[in-house]
């Protein structure tokens, strides 16, 4: 069975290659474009009691073979955001401050799990490989309970302490899990906000959580959020969407999840700044 299976992938692994290379530098961030705010957030997004954040990356590379190259085009297969944009990347974190976003990708280190500024690439392998006047990304709110927060950064800190890896495998099966979340899934972000089960505390230890340290950047995400908020917990349970099938557009369709803002990356903290001065209620988050 496994020798089948092998046979099956490894062409279909070939094909996506010669895809991804003849669309590599092809990508909306190739223009620049004026930072927005999302001017309709409405008062029950506002009235979550906590949150998490997402940041989806919208990437030139300075290397046409650059890995990152070679995930574009099976992401655009399964589909785009709204915005008609097919994220390549994604970080997570419980603040909005640029350096707090967490990702893991391609590196030499024996943990690929690291903090990411848009801001300073500073030692990131991965936003060195970036082209930078031509980088954008867009940030994302989670509705979540303290609680949910709490059991996200327990988790948060275990990978960053443990070795975590850039899964290729996981790279070539995330289309079959992706199709498969579909029979289950809809695009949608109609998930009533004040519509919450009762967080509880995690009741794993981390290491006992996690049964795999092969992730690419969106089924870490998929993963942490299954495992801590009680929302997506629940709605994995019911309809068995499985964390290896989430690229970084589905996160985008996260049910209850919605926009802030996005921009270019050297704009990110002056974007931020406004964002703040709008909504007060994130201020709290950007310290």
């Amino acid at each position: 069975m496994l020798r089948q299976m092998k046979k099956v992938l490894f062409p279909l692994f070939v094909s996506f290659s010669v895809l991804l290379v003849s669309c590599a530098s092809s990508s909306v961030g190739s223009y620049r474009k004026t930072p927005r705010i999302n001017e309709g957030i409405s008062r029950k997004q506002l009235a979550s009691e906590s949150y998490c954040f997402i940041r989806l990356y919208d990437v030139i590379y300075k290397s046409t073979f650059a890995p990152g190259n070679f995930i574009r085009r099976p992401i655009r297969i399964v589909g785009t955001a709204d915005d008609g944009v097919a994220y390549v990347h994604s970080a997570m974190s419980t603040k909005l401050k640029d350096e707090s976003f967490i990702g893991v990708s391609l590196t030499s280190e024996s943990n690929m799990v690291q903090f990411e500024s848009v801001n300073d690439p500073g030692e990131n392998k991965y936003m060195n490989y970036l082209e930078y006047p031509k980088c954008r990304c867009i940030v994302l709110a989670v509705p979540c309970k303290d609680q949910d927060v709490e059991n996200v950064n327990r988790l948060l800190d275990y990978v960053l302490s443990h070795d975590t890896i850039y899964g290729i495998s996981r790279i070539i099966a995330a289309p079959f899990y992706h199709w498969g979340n579909l029979d289950n899934y809809s695009h949608s972000r109609n998930f009533p906000i004040e519509f919450a089960f009762d967080s509880i505390p995690l009741q794993k230890e981390p290491g006992d959580v996690f049964h795999t340290n092969n992730f690419v950047c969106s089924t870490l995400i998929a993963y942490i959020l299954q495992n801590a908020v009680e929302r997506y917990r629940v709605d994995y349970l019911i309809n068995r969407q499985h964390f290896a099938g989430y690229t970084p557009v589905d996160l985008y369709y996260l049910d209850g999840c919605f926009e802030l803002f996005e921009c270019a990356f050297d704009e990110y903290d002056g974007v931020l700044e406004a964002f703040v001065s709008r909504y007060p209620e994130f201020k709290k988050y950007a310290e």
